[in-house]
């Protein structure tokens, strides 16, 4: 049997952005609105205040509870329900996959805006006077990178908020399938169809709810 080729890190993040829905994913969910108006609403502070120091302040421990999130992701629930979650013939399309995939996004995100952080403070010197008179061209530089800047790191808070829900969705699968899979409440549920053969079966019995 010839052995799956690994997929190198480039590779991965495609799949990642892929399996995620791409641009469709991302445009189209309420966090990215959410972000959109809390941008409007405090572009004030990015267009006038150097926020590059709140995003860097902020970001590391957001960052680290992201990743935290996902430890507590691959460590959660018994093999028996990861082996639940990852039912069917398709290898990389599961919920298992997708739970995964998305937290690896929230990462990005989260890393892509402190890095830009990071690069557009080290560009915070003063105007050389051989760029004078570039400065009006330099200013709306300025304020293009500060919108940029401060989008990425409105919608990776926001996206902390996706990986909360996501843990919380995640114990609520395991719970169901705790429910489910129960000794006591299937020898009751098989003593209720032996003595009600038209009654229908548990309503979580054998699978898992998609919410």
């Amino acid at each position: 049997m010839a052995k799956r080729r690994s997929l190198g890190n480039l590779a991965l993040l495609i799949f990642v952005w892929r399996n995620t829905r791409g641009v469709k994913g991302i445009c189209y969910g309420p966090e990215f609105w959410l972000a959109a108006v809390t941008w409007v609403l405090a572009s004030p502070y990015w267009l006038m205040h150097p926020w590059w120091n709140q995003v860097i302040d902020v970001l590391p421990t957001i960052l680290g509870f992201t990743v935290s999130g996902f430890a507590i992701f691959l460590g959660f629930g018994s093999d028996e329900f990861k082996r639940f979650l990852v039912r069917g013939d398709k290898i990389d399309d599961n919920a298992y996959i997708s739970v995964g995939a998305a937290f690896i996004v929230f990462v990005t995100v989260q890393l892509i805006a402190m890095l830009f952080a990071l690069v557009v403070k080290g560009y915070q010197f003063p105007t050389p006077e051989f760029l004078m008179p570039y400065r009006a061209w330099i200013d709306i530089g300025n304020y293009i990178a500060g919108g940029i800047g401060y989008f990425l790191f409105l919608y990776s808070l926001v996206l902390a908020l996706r990986a909360s829900l996501r843990i919380f969705r995640l114990s609520r699968w395991y719970s169901r399938y705790l429910v489910a899979t129960d000794p006591e409440r299937i020898r009751k549920r098989k003593s209720s169809q032996v003595r009600h053969p038209s009654r229908p079966a548990g309503r979580y019995a054998g699978r898992i709810p998609s919410d």
